[in-house]
């Protein structure tokens, strides 16, 4: 290989076939031939942004591999390859990474899914669905242990059945005919270049049947390549699932944006009972719980709603009841005598009714207690007049051990302060009883 020194003002400069992955330090002035900027992130855009594809294909499953540990893929990924999308499996190569200090190699999991697979192989994770119980949910049940309110609802309205989960296991040998490469190629000049390349393979031939590049630059002249829709096409309209039979048809979707009214609204006048002052820190996925309340994991959850938002506009649009079962999805707006509500606490299943609690914000707070039906018809409503309670300044309020029989209510407001550790620092038990028609 025949080198040369080439003086550049101060600097010489040592010239090799591939200058620039030969050095490490930055090229501003192009002086290696190689400038990696806006406009050349156009070019490439212009060259391999469009989709290139043979058409669609239909697979039991697919191998994912990618070449770097930026690209992120975990499990809301996998939830919906194989619920959303509905591949009967999944297979992905297992990530290594080497000690900065040491040296030493150790294998990286992208999350508690991965991190409990079962068996013994070390190349590749497949994913599939399995019956819970099986060793190989064990990632899974961790998985939804961490901020159930917001992964089981997911789960339910993508149409996973409470009695399966999504298992792991290790492998050597992938059994998928297509696999979908994503390399990620990353340099810094004058700014940050990175390209995506997306090709999928017939593992057994070796023929290319698609591909697409995306690719961006960060920094003076900045680009981005506008192929958003092409790079989603090459794995949501080139790569297509055999549907799992193991799954149920899709939800089928229904919206009820105008409920009627609820037919009995009282009151009911709370008085305390038992007030003690506590210190416990809460647990982040409790807290998160307490404040997104779901029922019958996740069949049943309430989610606030945000739209366009016009100047001087919030962009709430109203909060929904949110039921999957049966097959369908019902998203109903909550509302009572006009008023929307986005702050919800402890909901459950009583009686056969979904029974929750919702706060209408306002200078005063109102406090309500709603019944639904399973199918999403409002039955009774209820305001609730809470009696004067001593909390310390800057508090919030979490309901629990609501029930409510024969008229008659009772449960737990827990105050805390946000402290940077969410402590709670009152527990008061209350009981409520009917005021009165109004």
């Amino acid at each position: 290989m025949r080198t040369k020194l080439v003086r550049a003002g101060l600097l010489t400069l040592l010239l090799l076939p591939n200058p620039v992955s030969a050095f490490s330090f930055p090229d501003p002035l192009g002086i290696f031939g190689e400038k990696f900027d806006g406009k050349r992130a156009r070019v490439e855009c212009e060259e391999k942004g469009k989709l290139v594809s043979k058409g669609p294909i239909e697979a039991l499953g697919y191998l994912l591999t990618i070449n770097n540990s930026a690209l992120l893929f975990q499990y809301p990924d996998i939830a919906k390859e194989l619920l959303s999308k509905r591949f009967q499996y999944l297979e992905i190569n297992q990530e290594y990474r080497t000690d900065t200090s040491t040296k030493e190699v150790y294998r990286h999991d992208r999350g508690k899914v991965e991190k409990h697979a079962t068996g013994t192989g070390t190349k590749f994770i497949r994913f599939f669905l399995s019956r819970r119980g099986d060793p190989s949910c064990a990632g899974f049940e961790e998985e939804i242990k961490e901020h159930p309110s917001l992964k089981q609802p997911f789960l339910r309205e993508a149409g996973l059945p409470r009695d399966l989960c999504i298992a792991a296991e290790r492998i050597d040998s992938p059994q998928s005919t297509y696999e979908l490469n994503v390399d990620m190629t990353q340099k810094y000049d004058s700014g940050v270049y990175v390209s995506y390349h997306y090709k999928i393979t017939n593992r057994q031939t070796g023929e290319l049947h698609a591909e697409v590049t995306f690719p961006w630059f960060s920094g003076r002249n900045s680009f981005t390549c506008p192929n958003g829709a092409e790079v989603k096409a090459i794995s949501d309209d080139v790569l297509k699932a055999v549907p799992n039979p193991a799954l149920p048809p899709p939800n089928r979707v229904v919206y009820d944006d105008d409920p009627p009214d609820f037919p009995l609204v009282e009151e009911l006048s709370a008085k305390l009972v038992e007030e003690s002052a506590i210190n416990i820190r809460m647990k982040e996925a409790d807290f998160q719980s307490a404040l997104r309340p779901i029922a019958e994991e996740g069949e049943v959850s309430l989610s606030p709603r945000y739209g366009p938002k016009p100047v001087g506009d919030t962009g709430f649009q109203g909060s929904y009841l949110i039921i999957s079962r049966d097959g369908i999805t019902r998203q109903v707006l909550v509302r009572v005598r006009g008023r929307k509500f986005s702050d919800f606490r402890q909901a459950g299943i009583q009686g056969g009714n979904i029974t929750f609690v919702a706060i209408a914000r306002s200078m005063d707070p109102e406090w309500w207690l709603f019944q639904y039906s399973l199918e999403g018809r409002p039955l009774k409503a209820y305001r609730l007049l809470l009696p004067q309670l001593t909390p310390p300044d800057k508090f919030r309020l979490i309901v629990r051990d609501l029930l409510l029989t024969n008229e008659k209510l009772s449960f737990t407001l827990l105050a805390w302060v946000d402290d940077g550790f969410k402590t709670l620092v009152k527990d008061n038990r209350l009981e409520a009883s009917l005021l009165g028609d109004r």
